[in-house]
């Protein structure tokens, strides 16, 4: 592969998402990338799963054969909560 720059300037995102909202956490990213830009940032970071929010020691009420019911429904709304590529986010 070719190099076709010499340099590019890239910013690193390290702040906590809105977790399991997945509106407010759109609005958020999307003031974070205009802040980049207005930096001139022209390669934006961020962690994986910003939106809905890394579940960090969630276990989402799950052990090996069973999950409970409120563990189902915390799971529901990190899967609502989620963005598919390509989608309206």
């Amino acid at each position: 592969m070719r190099d076709l720059r010499e340099s590019c300037r890239i910013a690193v995102v390290q702040a906590a998402p809105v977790m399991f909202d997945k509106a407010a956490c759109t609005v958020k990213a999307v003031e974070l990338i205009r802040a980049a830009a207005a930096e001139q940032a022209e390669l934006i970071v961020f962690p994986e799963l910003f939106i809905p929010g890394y579940p960090y020691g969630m276990t989402f009420g799950f052990t090996v054969g069973s999950r409970t019911a409120p563990g189902r429904k915390d799971w529901g709304l990190y899967y609502d909560n989620s963005i598919l590529v390509p989608g309206p986010e």
